[in-house]
């Protein structure tokens, strides 16, 4: 597939991302425990291939309102230089792409994850950045230790069959059987 200025989310292309998304996590514990912005750092590229619609979107965890509505200040403040966010401090819990009006997670495609994510866990989007600044902050921030970065040549893989060519259900048992070598 190449770029286009049409929507790329047509319903055959969620069914194939969605059937991504359940490859992945049905072959890796643990991907959405530690995993989501390596994830996003991954699939990011191959969304971006296809559009300019695509943002990454970075959430905190905390019951406390006030320290999200500081946070939020603080990075409208510094959003427009990547420098600054790089060095901003955002202890970040959660990252997810928004590919059109798709909120990606790691195990689901959804237009609502954002109010999900606030209700259900208090997670709470505090504003997007580009691909170097959350390839800095993998690089800075501590991540769960439950999921295994040793996966993510793994996952790469998996994400480049999908996106390579059309990926079969005999494809898709042949990547997870390899997985499992």
């Amino acid at each position: 597939m190449k770029k286009t200025d049409t929507k790329i989310f047509t319903k055959e292309f969620k069914t194939n991302l969605e059937s991504l998304l359940t490859t992945i996590n049905e072959s890796f514990e643990n991907i959405n425990n530690g995993g989501c912005a390596y994830f996003a750092q991954l699939l990011y590229p191959k969304l971006k291939e296809l559009t300019d619609d695509i943002e990454i979107l970075f959430f905190l965890q905390s019951e406390d309102l006030n320290f999200i509505q500081k946070e939020k200040e603080y990075y409208n403040e510094v959003k427009d230089s990547d420098d600054d966010l790089k060095e901003a401090g955002f202890v970040i819990s959660h990252v997810i792409l928004k590919c059109e009006e798709y909120y990606i997670d790691t195990n689901i495609i959804d237009k609502t994850i954002p109010n999900y994510f606030e209700k259900k866990y208090n997670h709470h989007l505090i504003g997007s950045i580009s691909f170097d600044v959350l390839s800095t902050l993998i690089d800075y921030n501590e991540w769960n230790e439950a999921f295994d970065i040793n996966d993510l040549s793994k996952i790469e893989k998996v994400i480049d069959k999908y996106f390579n060519k059309e990926v079969t259900i005999w494809d898709r048992v042949k990547i997870k059987l390899e997985e499992n070598k």
